[in-house]
């Protein structure tokens, strides 16, 4: 699950792949969070929270701007 969170935050897919790694992230954290044992990936977890985030808010209207902005 994080191994897919991260890759879709690096790559961003439009913003679409940054807001599930967003999610995706999130709930690692909290799986993470709740086991008793020892699983790593804490950082990994916020790397796909922190990256997807930015994403998720900066991709889309970039996106936007490029399709208002081409010419015609």
């Amino acid at each position: 699950m994080l191994g897919l969170a991260f890759v879709l935050s690096i790559t961003g897919v439009y913003g679409i792949g940054s807001l599930v790694a967003l999610i995706l992230g999130l709930k690692a954290l909290r799986i993470i969070g709740r086991t008793q044992s020892r699983i790593n990936g804490r950082f990994v977890a916020w790397w796909c929270i922190l990256v997807g985030a930015i994403g998720t808010l900066i991709v889309p209207p970039l996106v936007v701007l490029s399709i208002i902005s081409a010419p015609k």
